[in-house]
């Protein structure tokens, strides 16, 4: 459990916080959030949600979760991680919700299965739009 604790961490490090820091749209002190907790303790897989707040220069914020899951190879015990589910919403300085970008989970029952991205999708003010798969938090 402590390897899966260690592997987590690191991939928040790595693909969270890593790229928060290098973003120039972004004041990376100003996570006020970020909580991981592996959850499910299965015999090969695990999995953790971590979300948080990103304060941008422009006053805007980033909301954001993201549900990982660690599967722990059965040949070479070696984790590997996948992203299940995510969550990324940008607010404005009066925390207004502008648009955001989701899943939900692939795992979860379907919805706006009318799109070609689906599960992935957009919502923008009232509209559901087409989303985009690789939408992470370095490219939002």
């Amino acid at each position: 459990m402590k390897e899966i604790k260690n592997k987590f961490t690191e991939h928040i490090m790595k693909k969270v916080i890593g790229p928060i820091k290098k973003a120039k749209h972004a004041k990376p002190e100003s996570i006020e959030c970020l909580d991981y907790d592996p959850i499910e303790e299965g015999s090969e897989s695990y999995e953790g949600d971590i979300e948080g707040e990103i304060k941008r220069f422009d006053d805007t914020s980033i909301k954001f979760e993201e549900t990982i899951e660690i599967e722990i190879d059965k040949m070479t015990g070696d984790p590997k991680l996948k992203k299940k589910r995510y969550l990324y919403n940008l607010h404005n300085e009066e925390n207004e919700f502008i648009f955001g970008y989701h899943n939900h989970g692939e795992d979860k029952i379907p919805h706006h299965t009318h799109l070609k991205t689906s599960p992935h999708h957009k919502h923008d003010g009232d509209e559901v739009k087409e989303g985009d798969k690789k939408i992470d938090l370095k490219n939002f």
